[in-house]
């Protein structure tokens, strides 16, 4: 976009072309020409900074796709939640990226009236 911007190109021109409104070009070539390169990168966000680092984040995705809880076929929002101590708000995101199946280790699947079934393949 700043470098249509820069070969000549008007606003309108750039937004037809990338199909944007012309508005959002402005911004752009305006951000451009006033910082530079810095004034390319995006503005903070609004809200609250984040309580979780990245590393955390991983050990919780990782947790959910490599073990499983002793008493269960595989991990619950609440139960990984419990187990990391998050709050089950903050484990519930993770799991959304990767939509991981439950791992099978060759253990039986508990049933709610607590005899266990072996799980079909």
């Amino acid at each position: 976009m700043v470098l249509a911007c820069a070969q000549g190109a008007e606003n309108q021109q750039v937004a037809a072309a990338l199909k944007i409104d012309k508005d959002t070009v402005g911004k752009w070539r305006r951000r451009f020409v006033e910082h530079r390169l810095a004034g390319l990168r995006d503005a903070p966000r609004s809200g609250a900074p984040r309580t979780i680092d990245d590393a955390r984040i991983e050990e919780v995705i990782v947790k959910t796709l490599e073990s499983v809880p002793e008493d269960a076929t595989h991990w619950s929002s609440r139960g990984m939640a419990k187990a990391s101590r998050l709050s089950t708000s903050s484990v519930q995101p993770t799991g959304q990226p990767t939509r991981a199946p439950p791992v099978d280790r060759g253990r039986s699947a508990r049933r709610r009236d607590g005899g266990a079934s072996r799980r079909a393949d």
